[in-house]
């Protein structure tokens, strides 16, 4: 059993006992250290960008939606309420001023429709 004692002393006092695959291996990843640690800090920053555009998308749609609604709300209270232009005041016609028009420009737009519609007179070769 001196073996094992021995192997405990040397994992006691901080050294390990590594095959030579293993030490190999360490070595390789040792010289290949900062080239991988600047490749997994540009994946981290490609992700954190890609992260903010899709959050800055997000509120940007969220904010669309928002202003189409306000907008759509606004606009059917406009539409609600009473306009007062002259042309669409309703004037009373007590004197019967209004009608006498109306029947006049009716009857001149009957006549000539009326002369629209004749058909012209059919001529036959004898």
């Amino acid at each position: 059993m001196q073996g094992t004692e021995g192997f405990d002393n040397q994992k006691r006092k901080g050294y390990f006992v590594m095959s030579k695959e293993k030490v190999d291996a360490y070595r390789a990843s040792k010289t290949t250290r900062k080239q991988d640690q600047e490749k997994a800090r540009k994946k981290r920053a490609a992700k954190r960008k890609i992260a903010w555009a899709v959050a800055i998308l997000c509120v940007a749609g969220i904010a669309a939606a928002l202003g189409l609604t306000v907008k759509s709300s606004y606009d059917s209270y406009k539409a609600s309420l009473p306009t007062y232009d002259a042309s669409t005041q309703v004037v009373q016609d007590f004197a019967g001023v209004l009608d006498a028009d109306e029947e006049a420009e009716d009857a001149d737009t009957t006549a000539d429709d009326a002369e629209e519609t004749e058909a012209p007179e059919e001529t036959t070769e004898e």
